[in-house]
């Protein structure tokens, strides 16, 4: 039951509104489990795995924040001692060069389509019952 949930695309379409919570006779409030079903695909359809459960853990909010903020200072104070910056005129990147922008940059960007990518083919291939749809038939539905 849980897993054909998770892969039902329909958990999707609820925003969380609560106009079925506030008429709902029985005090189900269906906006919440709609949401607890949306986080718990979050974190099956995650790669890689401990992203989606840090994600879905709001004690682990501070070091998603902590660690990319660690590799900029890092990053900043590399081989510099100082930022870089002069008196006078200021240039931008004396204080963080474009290499380092990059160098952070490119793999991040690399890692999330990645990530995207696989966690989207694994979440069409259960909503699909087990087989990836071929391409075509999805750029056909975009249309």
């Amino acid at each position: 039951m849980k897993d054909k949930l998770i892969c039902n695309p329909d958990i999707w379409l609820c925003h969380n509104c609560n106009d079925c919570s506030a008429y709902c006779p029985r005090g189900a409030k269906p906006g919440e489990v709609l949401a607890a079903a949306r986080n718990y695909s979050f974190q099956y359809y995650a790669w890689p795995k401990f992203l989606g459960k840090a994600l879905a853990n709001k004690k682990s909010l501070p070091w998603l924040f902590a660690v990319p903020a660690a590799i900029f200072l890092f990053l900043i104070f590399l081989g510099y001692g100082k930022t870089g910056a002069e008196p006078g005129k200021i240039v931008f990147s004396k204080f963080l060069p474009v290499l380092y922008i990059d160098a952070v940059f490119i793999p991040t960007a690399l890692f999330a389509i990645i990530a995207f990518a696989l966690g989207l083919k694994r979440f069409l291939t259960d909503m699909n019952g087990g087989t990836m749809p071929p391409v075509g038939a999805m750029v056909k539905s975009l249309k």
